[in-house]
């Protein structure tokens, strides 16, 4: 073998190349290659991407030549002969030899040199385990026409160029290492694997046409990828990858599902306008700096489960047709998610957004689980319309949220949500179930709804919820009611609006009242107006300004459609803890008017045990003697808190002790008639002034003058507590 005298072509090294010194091609030529010279002319012209071959390269015609002597008596040289034609195993020799393990030493130290195989056609190439080329030689394969090429466990220390070349089956990559840069633009392949492959320099496939798969499966490239307009029929597979630089495959088009898992994107990312046929998996995929995805489309699952974006994560004109899910997924920066559609479910359950978190003015068209979602900057979701199911259970919102003109077309779930800084739900439209059970709000919390003229009795469920300071007034349209049953109620104003009682859309039921003022605003005139009556709302077949109460769904839990239906002890407990709440903040008046509910009520216990037919003797009887007492201590006192009817309490004793002394007592009152013996039960009654009868008296006018003396007492001493109590009010 020896070198041939034309080995002194020079031209400049294509631009897209790594190097950019001259490159001096070395042509070795074998014995059986002598003879005359290839006729083999690519034209670059045929070639849907540009070969980039310069001025040097081309002849008049401006095609590129073939410099080999032919293989025999073909006119081709051994590259270029047709497949059918060529033997195989001279073919692979020749170029093993040309390649392997090359040295340069005769190539000028300030040049790159080029192992010239443009245009070769072959059936397979396979070079497994071996050292290729030598520091700086660039292999040039452009334009080549391949069944198959194996690099398999191989050391490329120089350049790779596949520039428009054409491989029907598999380029297989796999092991190998390669020290410059790799080049595919504009390449035909069916199937292109380089799983657990480095790249140290930058890898440009743009426009790269893959039929089948691509298998960058645990892949390293510390250079950057220029992957515009590539097209790939089959899946795509990047798991475990790691991605040194910038990654750029805008414009292009993944027939099949993508698996990007456990892969890290160190620098920038950009799948901008790029068209996803399948499934999209980054499942705890690291996005160390931006992702670019505007004016894509994904047609399939699009799954960010577990990733982690450690940039501002933005999403513009996305299109996203089925499922989406950043399930546990944490953005270090904030999100940007604004004035996009989303057209199947989302989900955001246990992610964490360090940064703002932007959702202005988009449109969720399924369902939306931000569940267990932990907010740790300002949260908008100003304008955002939810077409379906909006799950946030569970979420934290640390600081500022706001809902302002947001629209829930159906299920609206916050229960147990913290929100510790101020929520704003201003304007906010619900038309469908709205529960935030077990809620808490400590900032300040606005739910002045917009409200639906459509919507006859909207149910927002507050049970459970903590408001320690913030607006819960009725909205101008509609026919809304808020259950706050087991609510903690704080500094907040509740029962504003433009209607006669408006205390009547709350459902008060054991709400425990930490510092809320029963006579700020129109709260006093609320209370009153609907006569302290806090556990019982409107009915659905009365207008709401007309008095009625509207029978809750059994999941609400206490029927409220009269007294039968309600649990009393319930009741009891309700108008307790008003009533201490009163107390708390010093309303006596609000205060004495729960207190006589409480009384009520638990007269109405004592009553269900006497009428329980699983009630014992014994309870029965406890139940009697309660009811009695109650009903007693109501109409003579009205539970201690007026004295007026003490009072009258006491004149109409005094008048049934005048008839019953005029009873037992004839004969004995020669004069005066029944006004001496309306004389003698008042002074029986007040038992300062000793009553004695004009005549003999009987023992039985001495008992009934000694007992009515005592119960005298007993309701004098009972007018003096409540006329003090009174004023105290």
């Amino acid at each position: 073998m020896l070198y041939s005298k034309i080995t002194s072509v020079t031209f400049g090294t294509p631009p897209s190349l790594i190097h950019t010194r001259e490159v001096t091609y070395r042509i070795l030529v074998t014995d059986e290659m002598m003879g005359n010279q290839c006729s083999f002319e690519l034209d670059p012209d045929s070639f849907e991407t540009d070969l980039q071959f310069t001025v040097n390269e081309a002849n008049e015609k401006g095609n590129w030549s073939c410099s080999y002597e032919c293989q025999d008596e073909s006119e081709y040289c051994i590259l270029h002969q047709p497949v059918d034609e060529k033997d195989p195993e001279l073919l692979q020799r020749w170029v093993h030899t040309h390649i392997h393990n090359s040295k340069n030493d005769s190539a000028d130290p300030e040049s790159d040199v080029s192992s010239a195989l443009i245009g070769i056609r072959a059936e397979r190439l396979e070079f497994n385990s071996q050292v290729l080329g030598a520091i700086g030689e660039i292999i040039d394969m452009r334009g080549a026409q391949l069944g198959e090429l194996i690099l398999k466990g191989s050391i490329v220390n120089g350049g790779l160029n596949l520039r428009g070349c054409t491989i029907k089956g598999s380029a297989r990559f796999d092991q190998s290492t390669f020290d410059a840069g790799v080049e595919l633009v504009g390449a035909k392949i069916g199937t292109l694997s380089a799983d657990g492959a480095q790249f140290r320099d930058r890898l440009l496939v743009k426009g790269v046409n893959i039929t089948s798969d691509l298998l960058f499966e645990q892949i390293t490239v510390e250079g950057v990828i220029n992957g515009n307009e590539i097209a790939i029929d089959g899946k795509t597979v990047l798991r475990n990858a790691d991605f040194h630089d910038i990654s750029t495959f805008s414009d292009s088009e993944f027939g099949k599902s993508v698996l990007a898992r456990n892969v890290t994107f160190r620098r920038r990312v950009d799948f901008s306008s790029s068209w996803f046929e399948n499934d999209v998996n980054f499942k705890n995929t690291t996005f160390e700096a931006e992702l670019l995805l505007s004016r894509a489309l994904i047609s399939g699952i699009a799954d960010f489960s577990d990733a982690v974006f450690e940039k501002q994560f933005t999403l513009n004109e996305v299109t996203f047709r089925k499922v989406v899910k950043f399930n546990t997924a944490t953005f270090h920066k904030g999100v940007s998610m604004q004035a996009i559609a989303f057209e199947n479910d989302i989900s955001f359950a246990e992610s964490a957004f360090e940064g703002p978190a932007l959702f202005t003015g988009t449109h969720f068209r399924g369902d939306v689980d931000y569940s267990s979602a932990i907010f740790k900057k300002q949260t908008d979701f100003q304008n955002t319309i939810f077409g379906n199911e909006a799950t946030f259970d569970g979420v934290i919102f640390d600081d500022r949220v706001s809902f302002i003109r947001t629209h829930f077309e159906t299920l609206a779930s916050f229960r147990g949500a913290k929100i510790e800084a101020v929520a704003d739900f201003s304007n906010a439209q619900f038309r469908g179930e709205t529960d935030f059970e077990g809620a808490t709000v400590r900032g300040e919390f606005d739910f002045s709804l917009a409200g639906d003229e459509d919507q006859q009795h909207q149910i927002i469920n507050l049970q459970g919820v903590t408001i320690e300071n913030g607006v819960l007034p009725l909205p101008e349209q509609g026919n809304v009611i808020y259950d706050l049953e087991e609510a903690t109620l704080g500094d907040a104003v509740i029962a504003t609006g433009e209607i006669d009682r408006p205390l009547e859309h709350y459902r008060l039921v054991n709400v425990t009242y930490d510092g809320f003022d029963f006579s700020r605003g129109n709260h006093r005139e609320a209370f009153e107006a609907s006569d302290w009556n806090i556990h019982r709302t409107v009915t659905e077949d009365t207008d709401s300004n007309k008095w009625g109460i509207w029978k809750l769904p059994r999941r609400f839990g206490i029927f409220l459609t009269g007294h039968e239906d309600t649990n009393p002890n319930t009741l009891e407990s309700t108008y307790i803890k008003a009533k201490n709440g009163a107390n708390q903040i010093g309303d006596s008046i609000a205060a004495s008017k729960f207190f006589q509910r409480e009384k009520l009520f638990r007269r109405w216990s004592h009553r269900s045990k006497l009428t329980d037919s699983e009630s014992s003797t014994g309870e029965r009887f406890e139940g009697a003697f309660g009811w009695s007492t109650n009903l007693g201590f109501s109409i003579v006192s009205g539970y201690g808190e007026r004295p007026l009817r003490v009072v009258g309490s006491s004149l109409a004793f005094i008048f049934a002790f005048a008839l019953i002394y005029q009873f037992v007592t004839t004969g004995l009152f020669d004069q005066g008639g029944f006004g001496m013996h309306l004389l003698f039960s008042f002074q029986s009654f007040i038992t300062f002034i000793v009553g004695t009868p004009p005549g003999a008296t009987t023992v039985t006018v001495q008992l009934l003058s000694s007992l009515q003396g005592f119960f005298g007492a007993f309701l004098i001493a009972l007018f003096v507590f409540t006329l003090t109590r009174s004023v105290d009010r």
